[in-house]
């Protein structure tokens, strides 16, 4: 059908969650990749002249781009080091991200029970934005139809 549009960046939000409250708020994203984390198993067993396959899911994996505009992300950043570092032990973190359709729908991704992995900052020239990224694992993620209003 004409006039139809497919998702933009520009109508996905991402926030990040701790204990149900926002941490920072974490703006100005310039990427943000997904990945299903699944793996093909293969097996061959003598007396049949095939492989067997299995598929295994193994959970998600993401990682995200996003520009500083205040110094309040760097609580983000203090929270993950305190969960690692074991001050915080029992923090939980989620990434939620909510895409918004031209047809007024929308699914909300909620990555539960995050791990967290590097998160560099770079400054690239006098001229260029600071950019922090943040990359993450975690074994659940729920998907809800129209559950943001």
């Amino acid at each position: 059908m004409s006039g139809e549009q497919t998702l933009e960046g520009q109508e996905t939000t991402i926030r990040c969650v701790s204990d149900g409250d926002l941490v920072a708020e974490l703006k100005f994203f310039t990427s943000f990749n997904e990945s299903v984390e699944q793996e093909i198993k293969e097996n061959g067993y003598l007396g049949e002249p095939f492989m067997r396959y299995t598929d295994i899911h193994n959970g998600y994996g993401g990682d995200f781009e996003f520009h500083t505009n205040t110094s309040s992300w760097i609580n983000w950043d203090k929270a993950l080091t305190a969960r690692a570092q074991r001050k915080t032990p029992a923090a939980t973190f989620e990434v939620v991200r909510v895409d918004q359709y031209s047809d007024g729908s929308n699914i909300t991704f909620t990555y539960k029970d995050v791990a967290w992995g590097q998160r560099p900052t770079s400054i690239g020239s006098r001229a260029d934005k600071v950019k922090v990224k943040g990359s993450f694992k975690c074994s659940e993620r729920d998907a809800q139809e129209n559950a943001f209003v």
